[in-house]
């Protein structure tokens, strides 16, 4: 973006610049005025670095959330090493919607083995990263009240981490 930003983008400012008069009148639709221009340059001028901070490990991690499937774990494999190819740091990976232990049910037995192999295959894959489960709960994670139960399913409680 950077290089198109130095060597393409005035030019084409430029030659807008020049025929927007002539063009605005005959052509059917309208060319960008010169702001569209000044608004691109300056939301170029206020990204221009991010690469440097999302490249830090110092400053910004990625976690990434998978669930026990054959197809989501691909792409979560697949953006672990578009991560790692880009030098982002990858510091844990969550799998969700793991089926509870409570859950008996014969309806449920073919899945239930289907996440163990899913399971250990995330577990040997992303090795030495930490890997975390998160349950299927009974309900979607919807408002505040559940987004705390998760962070306690996660977590654990505030006295629990005190300790």
């Amino acid at each position: 973006m950077k290089w198109y930003m130095h060597h393409v983008f005035p030019v084409q400012r430029g030659v807008l610049k020049a025929v927007r008069p002539i063009a605005n009148r005959v052509a059917p639709f309208q060319l960008p005025p010169d702001k569209y221009f000044v608004s691109v340059r300056d939301l170029f001028n206020r990204i221009e670095g991010i690469d440097q901070l999302l490249e830090d490990p110092r400053v910004t991690s990625v976690r990434l959330v998978t669930n026990p499937e054959k197809m989501v774990v691909r792409e979560t494999q697949r953006a672990f090493v578009y991560f790692s190819l880009h030098g982002l740091t990858v510091d844990q990976v969550l799998v969700n919607r793991v089926l509870p232990d409570d859950i008996e049910d014969a309806f449920f037995k073919e899945w239930r083995q289907s996440q163990a192999k899913f399971l250990k295959e995330v577990e040997a894959y992303f090795d030495p990263v930490p890997m975390r489960t998160v349950p299927l709960f009974k309900h979607e994670v919807l408002g505040l009240e559940r987004i705390r139960e998760l962070a306690r399913e996660m977590f654990g409680d505030k006295e629990d981490r005190r300790r």
